[in-house]
């Protein structure tokens, strides 16, 4: 306590024991003998006092104390020693860099006299408690009299010898074994784990820490991130230097690449002293897709013809190697061999299927070839697709009768007196090359655009005559009924009676139909073909009617020449008030 370099003797006493009692100093006087050093002013009122420690806590040299009690206050006991004589403090170091070298023994010697054991001034040795419930600071303090100087050994817990000879008085000293080559070491900090989203930066940093051989940071050592595969960046850059931080961190923002599937890559090395330090370097890597080239399909629908409307659905499915579906996001591009095809991908980024769907629309007869590659991967699907593209066939357009003689019906003729039948504008929209074939009562006549029929059977015999105009594919036609008599007289009296309006023939019909209104005397009327919707499609005839029967041939065209679809359709005759109807029924 005075630091005349010898050991004095603080003692606590409890007043709960020993009523009235209270903490005496004792001094040594260098010869082992102590003696009461009254009024000292550690006689404080300490009840029930447990521990004490010693440390200069006004840093003046010397040391305090403080006591710690049970039942009452705790003490600070201030040393105001004035007696010139000098010390030395010493805080030690560890052989790990540990502060304060828990287990470090100190020896102080005579100046002059190191490691000479009769010379020995003082020993402690750095510990972390030191009474009941105690603990004195890991810094040591050492009263050295009237010395100026002394010599001092440290001995580290590895036996590592610190030497100091003619160290001066009054300050303190920093013992510690020399600073050892740091070996640092590359270890992986944070970012693994996360999901992949291709294109988007991760959200967390993908971090490499630097350490040395005692697990201490090390600071400020260069770590060179590379994105080595996945098309991906370090915020704008693919390669980036970043020096370690206070706690031997480096750090980047990394995003992957845009394709899903591909394997991304990143690479952090360091270097120390152009050699790379331990464990470097170290990746994170995310692995390519388990894609299948050989299980995944290309499927299409064959065929298709080369009208530029009608579409093969194809459907391209990837896979993995266990031949299930891969999943979403993965982006397919289709090739197509040949020209003249145009291909429709509504998404080219697969379902959660692993699908792609698209359409093929073709101008040209042939046949191509689909084939899917993965993007990004690079991978061409081992299966393709072969379409069939089958040229356009034209529906035939019937011929068309548009007039023809006699235009009416029936035909009034005499005995021997000879008749022309003529189809005198007849057309094909198709340009196909016409034949010709008339008949007289089912039996061949002509196979010319007109006939001559020559009556000659008895009064009142009826000729049938047919009119047929053929393409490869159909038949247009024209209906007669032939009335002979010998005298005009007859003729009148085989006039209709009434007013009819005969049912159409044929019916159903394809391509066309005729339809027939028997007359018993000169009339205005109308006859008209409707649809089901009571709407006129068609006027055949509108104003006077002639005496007799007469005859329409209808092609299922409207009045602007445009062919109707098929379905059933009426025959409207109206006179005046009196309304007649037949149904038709059109066939394609």
């Amino acid at each position: 306590m005075d630091n005349d370099a010898d050991l004095d003797l603080l003692l606590l006493r409890n007043g709960e024991k020993d009523a009235g009692a209270r903490p005496q100093l004792y001094l040594n006087d260098g010869d082992g003998r102590f003696s009461l050093a009254a009024d000292s002013g550690v006689e404080v009122a300490a009840a029930d006092a447990r521990s004490a420690a010693l440390a200069d806590v006004d840093r003046d040299g010397d040391l305090d104390i403080y006591m710690a009690s049970a039942k009452g206050a705790n003490f600070l006991v201030r040393n105001d020693l004035d007696n010139d004589y000098h010390w030395l403090d010493l805080l030690c170091t560890g052989p790990k860099g540990d502060l304060g070298g828990i287990g470090s023994k100190v020896i102080l010697y005579e100046a002059g006299r190191l490691g000479e054991a009769a010379y020995i001034i003082g020993y402690q040795e750095v510990g972390s408690q030191f009474g009941y419930m105690s603990q004195n600071p890991v810094q040591l303090h050492f009263g050295l009299g009237t010395r100026t100087s002394c010599d001092v050994r440290v001995i580290l817990i590895d036996q590592q010898t610190i030497d100091i000879p003619g160290a001066a008085a009054d300050q303190q000293l920093r013992p510690a074994p020399p600073e050892p080559a740091r070996i640092p070491t590359m270890s992986k900090g944070s970012g693994e784990g996360q999901v992949l989203h291709p294109g988007q930066e991760f959200p967390e940093d993908f971090t490499a820490r630097i350490q040395d051989q005692h697990g201490q940071p090390v600071v400020n050592q260069a770590v060179l991130f590379e994105v080595l595969a996945g098309g991906g960046h370090l915020r704008g850059e693919t390669s980036l230097e970043i020096f370690s931080d206070d706690e031997g961190y480096a750090s980047v923002h990394w995003t992957p690449g845009p394709w899903k599937g591909v394997a991304n890559v990143l690479k952090a090395s360091a270097w120390l002293d152009s050699v790379e330090i331990a464990n470097s370097p170290l990746t994170f890597t995310y692995p390519a897709a388990d894609l299948s080239a050989a299980l995944s399909s290309v499927d299409a629908a064959t065929p298709i013809h080369a009208d530029g409307a009608t579409s093969s659905d194809i459907v391209v499915t990837l896979r993995s190697s266990a031949g299930q579906p891969l999943g979403a996001g993965y982006s397919v591009e289709l090739l197509v061999s040949g020209s003249g095809y145009v291909v429709t991908v509504a998404d080219t980024l697969t379902d959660a299927e692993g699908r792609v769907a698209a359409t093929l629309t073709a101008t040209q007869p042939g046949e191509c070839v689909v084939r899917a590659r993965v993007k990004g991967i690079g991978l061409t699907l081992a299966d393709s697709a072969l379409i069939t593209v089958l040229p356009v066939v034209e529906p035939n357009q019937p011929p068309q009768i548009f007039t023809f003689f006699p235009s009416e019906n029936p035909v009034y003729g005499q005995f021997y007196t000879p008749i022309t039948f003529a189809l005198t504008t007849v057309r094909d929209a198709d340009g196909d090359s016409l034949r010709y074939l008339w008949r007289i009562n089912e039996v061949v006549a002509s196979t010319d655009s007109q006939m001559v029929l020559y009556p000659s059977i008895e009064m009142g015999a009826v000729y049938e005559v047919t009119a047929l105009v053929m393409d490869e594919e159909d038949t247009a036609r024209v209906d007669w009924r032939v009335l002979v008599a010998l005298t005009g007289v007859a003729e009148e009296a085989a006039l209709p009676t009434v007013l009819k309006l005969q049912q159409n023939y044929p019916n159903p019909f394809n391509p066309s139909t005729t339809i027939k209104v028997e007359v018993p005397e000169s009339m205005e009327a109308t006859l008209g073909i409707f649809n089901t919707r009571g709407q006129r499609v068609r006027l055949l005839h509108e104003g006077l009617l002639a005496a007799g029967v007469r005859s329409w041939n209808w092609d299922a065209r409207d009045d602007s020449g445009l062919p109707l679809p098929s379905g059933v359709y009426h025959a409207v005759l109206r006179r005046g008030q009196e309304v007649q109807i037949r149904r038709l029924l059109f066939m394609k």
